[in-house]
């Protein structure tokens, strides 16, 4: 009987579900998910939602991981005992990666998982670059090995936005979210069109460069990178894409499932 998980990704600023079926213990495909549910770290999650989504499941395993370890801990403990009963993954030494930093404990948690759902679809022998954009934005290196080398990590539009307003004295707090919905005017013609300008370009070139400069020193020895593109603000690209990028929305989610199925302990009982 096949195993189906429901993944959760407790971020910086929200919470996410899914459900993932068709998974392979091999990184070597992608399971499908589907039913994503998503909540503000900060409010309860949509239990009635969740429960009218398992009512006709079976088999199915809770996971929890994330960036955000006091909300991985909030679930553990207030998860419901009518739910699939949850499971946290929180060591990184599980986790069907190799890592080649400095600092292997302090690598966010959802870098990876990304980075090992990424493995599973790029080409053998050849690297791989996520660029996940969340509350900040990471853009990390695969090598041809499948091996973690680190990345950049730099704000996101929110936390951009944010900064602008609060240290200076006049710029207001710009909506960012109106920047995932309408591609704003390169040259802006007043202070809020300016700061959108600066924002939504801004980011897109700093990725862009960074990506660039990534796929020069990983394809020194081999084919371009793959760009995998992820996470909230990945509209800003979506309806453009460059060559050699794809989209995939639930990236982490998919990588906490094919994580998952490497560490067989955490299965209890068949629910």
């Amino acid at each position: 009987m096949s195993i189906h998980i429901l993944a959760i990704d407790a971020g910086n600023t929200q919470i996410k579900l899914g459900i993932c079926r068709n998974i392979s213990s091999e990184t070597s495909q992608l399971p499908e998910c589907e039913g994503v549910l998503v909540a503000r770290r900060d409010e309860n999650l949509p239990w009635d939602v969740l429960r009218r989504q398992l009512e006709n499941e079976k088999n199915v395993r809770a996971i929890v991981t994330g960036s955000h370890p006091s909300t991985v801990r909030r679930l553990l403990e207030e998860w419901p005992e009518d739910l699939p009963p949850l499971h946290g993954l929180l060591d990184r030494s599980r986790l069907p990666i190799r890592l080649d930093v400095e600092f292997p404990d302090r690598v966010g948690i959802d870098r990876l998982l990304s980075c090992i759902a990424a493995n599973a679809l790029r080409p053998a022998n050849r690297p791989a670059i996520v660029v996940d954009t969340g509350t900040a934005v990471t853009v990390n290196a695969v090598s041809m090995e499948g091996t973690f080398c680190g990345g950049a990590i730099l704000p996101g539009l929110g936390l951009s936005a944010r900064a602008l307003h609060q240290y200076t004295a006049l710029l207001p707090e710009l909506d960012w979210q109106q920047l995932l919905v309408h591609e704003p005017d390169v040259v802006g013609r007043h202070t809020e069109a300016a700061i959108a300008s600066g924002l939504y370009w801004g980011l897109r070139g700093s990725v862009r460069e960074l990506v660039d400069q990534m796929g020069r020193e990983l394809g020194e020895q081999a084919e371009s990178p793959l760009v995998v593109l992820t996470g909230g603000a990945a509209r800003v690209w979506t309806h453009n894409l460059p060559d050699r990028w794809i989209y995939e929305p639930h990236l982490t989610l998919k990588g906490i499932a094919v994580a998952a199925m490497n560490v067989p302990e955490l299965f209890g009982p068949s629910s």
